[in-house]
């Protein structure tokens, strides 16, 4: 029995990072594709310094997309992660802190796709992907304890 759920469990993980992988991906190809578009997007919420934008949209997609691939490196997949928690816990305040300074703006979280979502399915979306990668962070630590 304990074999099939951990085989179970292998499975929930791998489609989780899958996920995870995809929608990273996905975003950083986006922003990638117009990063102007993506620096005005930065500059509607209002949170950072002029100066730390253009860098911020050039750099971030990149980083969004080495993190989303590395999830499936054995030796980094860990520290993927991480910064993949970090990057959508800073999303997740910023698109919070946005909503309630009544700002109106597109999330810019997949460059100019899916802009129209609102305010709460981008915020739901991104506690989801958190609650993912604790997930597969705890199903690694507990495997690790088993070995």
């Amino acid at each position: 029995m304990e074999k099939s759920t951990s085989r179970l469990g292998w499975w929930i993980v791998f489609v989780l990072k899958l996920a995870i992988c995809v929608i990273f991906v996905f975003a950083g190809v986006m922003k990638l594709r117009d990063p102007v578009a993506f620096a005005i997007a930065i500059r509607h919420y209002k949170m950072l310094p002029a100066f730390l934008i253009l860098p911020l949209a050039f750099y971030l997609p990149w980083l969004e997309i080495i993190c989303g691939l590395s999830i499936f490196v054995r030796p980094l997949s860990r520290a993927a992660l991480y910064v993949i928690l970090l990057l959508d816990l800073v999303f997740l305040a910023a698109l919070s802190v946005a909503w309630a300074r009544g700002l109106n703006v597109k999330c810019g979280c997949f460059g100019e796709a899916f802009n129209d979502i609102g305010y709460p399915a981008a915020i739901t979306r991104n506690i989801l992907i958190a609650i993912a990668i604790g997930v597969i962070l705890v199903y690694q630590t507990r495997q690790k304890k088993r070995l």
